[in-house]
């Protein structure tokens, strides 16, 4: 069984892409990842398992560079989509505030990623912290981000009496 990063469905072994979400599945023992329930603070706690995992021997470098590769992919994925939707809709025009912080998070993620990969090219443990410490900051924008898409439903909610 190979468990998607994305959506934590489980898969059948030797599939290279989830048969629920369609995200590119990981070639890494599946059972040394942890599921996903898909919140971001979820993904940060699998990504600092991960780290952990690479240094304390469990996991090889390269098999953090391919776990990293993955997230960031399906990171990169997501943002496209996300991007592609603000642009179809205007959607910053009403949203600006939420947009802003949306991308700064996600930016912050993807720096931690890269910055984390300097452990795979040298094995300095001061790559995992700092990488963390950015996706950690990279969480914490876009949880607020998504706090802040929340309450604007609510008033659209509350003015309209019906959210569509």
């Amino acid at each position: 069984m190979i468990v998607c990063l994305s959506c934590g469905y489980a898969n059948e072994a030797n599939t290279g892409f989830c048969l629920q979400c369609n995200a590119r599945l990981p070639k890494i023992d599946p059972t040394s990842i942890p599921s996903n329930t898909g919140h971001v603070t979820d993904r940060y706690n699998n990504i600092k398992e991960a780290a952990e995992k690479a240094r304390d021997g469990r996991w090889t470098a390269e098999e953090l560079g391919h776990y990293l590769e993955t997230v960031f992919e399906l990171l990169e994925s997501h943002k496209l989509g996300i991007l592609g939707y603000v642009k179809e809709t205007a959607y910053d025009d009403e949203g600006g505030q939420e947009v802003e912080v949306g991308v700064s998070g996600m930016t912050k993620y993807e720096e931690g990623l890269q910055t984390m990969f300097g452990f795979v090219e040298t094995g300095e443990e001061k790559y995992l912290e700092s990488g963390l410490r950015l996706i950690w900051e990279g969480n914490e924008l876009i949880n607020e981000a998504m706090r802040e898409n929340r309450a604007a439903r609510q008033r659209l909610q509350d003015e309209w009496g019906y959210m569509y």
